[in-house]
């Protein structure tokens, strides 16, 4: 049995306090097959792409989302509908058990993530570690004075996962607000220690609820994080590497 009949056996039961999280290694499908799944306009996007593998990461990972969902409404993936709230963030109108499906997924380098539950708002990313980037400059630009003196304590052979780490966590919760890069970034604080895991947001930036980060399980050079807007989760993993 291969990697993708495994995906599409895949049936989780959700629960509202369950998240469950895919890590999937994108080279082990391939884009050419799973592009049908794709409804019309996911498919001009995805010949917009000038570079094949950005390209292709768009493809397979929104193709096994399609997959997934489909698996849970009892869908063909094509038949999969999606919305799209002001900013972008995909959703579906259609109940799982009365309930809301929330879903989020991020690529990177060779690998996807894609998270599922019900009635939680989440935000995933994952980030593959770039020894090359000027992260100082970033971490200047982007990190909040919290997040700059947490970062400053660390070694300097800590300062580059630890960047990434950061940044994952970053990504993550402005994906879970649904608001992006809108809500910007230097707005807010992520915990360097997950001990206490709530997101620090400052007095001028509002959210209607409280922010709470998870950390995933990725490969080696990749850091990788969940925000959800619950404290109570608990997260099932499974890897397709």
């Amino acid at each position: 049995m291969n990697t993708l009949e495994k995906i599409r056996l895949i049936n989780p039961v959700l629960l509202s306090n369950t998240v469950y999280v895919f890590l999937i290694r994108l080279d082990s499908f391939s884009a050419a097959e799973l592009i049908e799944n794709l409804s019309q306009d996911e498919k001009d996007r995805a010949n917009k792409f000038k570079i094949e593998q950005k390209r292709d990461q768009f493809i397979i990972t929104r193709s096994l989302l399609r997959q997934l969902l489909a698996n849970s409404l009892g869908k063909i993936p094509a038949e999969i509908v999606f919305s799209y709230a002001e900013h972008g963030k995909p959703y579906l109108q259609e109940k799982y058990n009365n309930k809301q499906l929330m879903f989020n997924v991020s690529h990177s380098g060779h690998y996807a993530v894609i998270a599922l539950g019900l009635e939680q708002q989440l935000g995933v990313d994952i980030e593959m570690i770039n020894t090359d980037i000027d992260y100082q400059s970033l971490v200047k630009r982007f990190f909040s004075q919290q997040e700059q003196q947490g970062f400053a304590a660390l070694d300097e052979d800590e300062q580059l996962p630890g960047f990434y780490q950061i940044w994952s966590r970053k990504e993550s919760f402005i994906k879970a607000t649904g608001q992006g890069v809108a809500f910007g970034l230097d707005c807010f604080s992520v915990p360097m220690s997950l001990q206490n895991n709530k997101v620090t947001v400052d007095a001028v930036a509002k959210t209607d609820c409280d922010w709470y980060l998870y950390e995933i399980t990725t490969a080696a050079a990749y850091k990788a994080a969940l925000t959800a807007n619950s404290n109570q989760i608990e997260i099932v993993m499974s890897k397709f590497i």
